[in-house]
């Protein structure tokens, strides 16, 4: 008689088994039975039975739920709806990862010198390339005034600087009613203008004091 092979189904009966005398050696075998088949709901609830953090618990159950709606479940869930869930060492190799932020910045890619480069700078840089080919290029995101100003082949789909700093400097006076700003800025071709733009609007409102430079280096 040939032999059989383990399925998620034989491996959770083996864990129940163990559950009592061996509780370790059951999570594991829940743990190979999920990995066979992920979309087997009772290895889920036996491996929620199973381990003692409750952050563990609540994944475990949250899974079975997906799986099958079912009222225990639902009331087992419930009484750790404060819980963050964490899924058990046993699965945690084959559960999907999280996805990153879209929200969340990258950051800029660091030049061969070590210092950052922005958007403005590197628009800066083609400008005169575009301009002596007669060639009209759009920047959607460099808000520097200079890459309009000294090119007619420029343009921008976005809020200038100028109109940013105005912004700005009328939010910072009026909505937060401050009377005097510090202005902390990238040292580089876009921060420096917000700096220079913002300083002369806000002055029309209030006094300036300080300016603070940044200059952000690539470390390796």
């Amino acid at each position: 008689m040939p032999e059989q092979r383990d399925s998620a189904v034989t491996l959770t009966h083996r864990a129940i088994r163990l559950r009592e005398s061996d509780p370790d050696e059951a999570r594991a075998l829940l743990g190979r039975a999920l990995a066979l088949d992920a979309g087997y709901e009772p290895a889920w609830w036996w491996l929620a039975d199973l381990v003692t953090d409750d952050a563990e618990r609540r994944f475990c159950l949250d899974r079975a739920y997906d799986l099958k709606v079912d009222p225990d479940t639902r009331r087992a869930r419930a009484a750790l709806k404060r819980v963050a869930s964490r899924a058990p060492d046993e699965v945690a190799d084959f559960v999907e990862p999280p996805r990153p932020d879209p929200v969340r910045a990258r950051p800029r890619r660091p030049s061969r010198t070590g210092r950052w480069i922005g958007v403005a700078a590197a628009a800066l840089a083609a400008l005169p390339v575009y301009k002596a080919a007669g060639i009209p290029a759009i920047t959607p995101t460099a808000g520097s005034a200079r890459i309009t100003d000294e090119s007619e082949w420029y343009f921008r789909s976005m809020f200038g600087s100028r109109t940013q700093n105005d912004f700005l400097a009328g939010y910072t006076s009026r909505v937060l009613g401050a009377k005097s700003a510090a202005v902390a800025f990238d040292d580089d071709e876009f921060g420096r203008a917000t700096r220079d733009g913002f300083s002369a609007v806000f002055s029309g409102f209030g006094a300036v004091a300080a300016e603070v430079p940044i200059a952000a280096y690539y470390v390796v």
